[in-house]
C-alpha cells in the first residue's frame, strides 16, 4: 500500500508539472550535443531511491513549512513557465521534489533519502546559461594577458589573430 501512494504521489507530480518535465526530456534527447547525461542521472536517483525506500515510513504529521514551501515553489514554476524561463522552472521542479520528501516522511527518514533525490540537481542544464559567462570571463582574461606582453596581436572578441596564426577562445 506504501509503493502504491508513493507511486501516486510521484505519478501526480509529472502531471502537474508535466510542460516542465518535458522540456527538460526534450533537452536531455539532444545525444549530439552531449547532454544526454540527464537520462542516466535520473535512473540512478530512482536506484538510489528505490534501496532506501524499504526503510522508510511514511509520517502522519505533515511538515508545514515544507507544505508552505511546495505551494510557493509551484506558483514560482507555474510563473516562470508562463514566462518562458526554464532554469526557473527546473530549479523550483527540483526544490520541490526535495520538499515533498520532507513532506511525506519525518525529518530523520527525509534526511536519509535527500542524497538520493539531491542528485537530481545534475540533470538541471545549467552550462547552457554558464557557458556564455565563462567565455566572456576567458576573453577578458586573454585580452588582459596578451595586452601586458609584447605580443602583436589583433583581437575580435573570442578569436585572437597573431602573426603565426589564429587562436580561438572556446
Amino acid at each position: 500500500m506504501k509503493y502504491i501512494a508513493l507511486i501516486a504521489i510521484h505519478v501526480s507530480l509529472l502531471i502537474v508539472f508535466y510542460s516542465t518535465v518535458n522540456q527538460l526530456y526534450e533537452h536531455w534527447s539532444l545525444v549530439e550535443e552531449s547532454v544526454f547525461y540527464g537520462i542516466f542521472i535520473l535512473i540512478l536517483s530512482i536506484y538510489l531511491y528505490s534501496l532506501r525506500i524499504g526503510r522508510l515510513y511514511f509520517t502522519d504529521d505533515k511538515n508545514l513549512l515544507a507544505i508552505i514551501g511546495i505551494i510557493c515553489l509551484s506558483c514560482i514554476c507555474a510563473f516562470s513557465n508562463m514566462s518562458g524561463i526554464n532554469i526557473l522552472q527546473y530549479l523550483a521542479l527540483f526544490m520541490i521534489i526535495v520538499l515533498m520528501q520532507f513532506s511525506l516522511y519525518s525529518f530523520d527518514n527525509a534526511k536519509m533519502i535527500v542524497p538520493a533525490v539531491g542528485i537530481l540537481i545534475f540533470c538541471i542544464p545549467v552550462w547552457d546559461y554558464i557557458n556564455p559567462l565563462l567565455l566572456s570571463m576567458s576573453e577578458v582574461a586573454v585580452t588582459f594577458l596578451i595586452s601586458n606582453t609584447d605580443i602583436v596581436a589583433n583581437i575580435d572578441g573570442n578569436i585572437i589573430n597573431l602573426p603565426y596564426g589564429r587562436l580561438e577562445i572556446a
